[in-house]
């Protein structure tokens, strides 16, 4: 799924996994995701059972600003 993202103060449209959602749903909350073990921030209590969009840090660095 492609979502908008903003960081670092530019916002750009970047590919992003759903998790605990189907791609065509709506997310409710971003996980940024540094490197490999930043994933364990899903099992925060602040996203249990939310609808998450996970966006790498590395597909924001490739994806064009808008």
């Amino acid at each position: 799924m492609i979502i908008e993202y903003t960081a670092f103060g530019k916002t750009k449209k970047v590919i992003a996994e759903p998790y605990n959602m189907t791609p065509t749903e709506i997310y409710e909350e971003v996980l940024w995701v540094e490197r490999g073990e930043d994933m364990y921030g899903l099992g925060d209590p602040q996203l249990k059972g939310k609808k998450v969009a996970i966006v790498r840090r590395e597909d924001w660095l490739r994806a064009k600003a808008i």
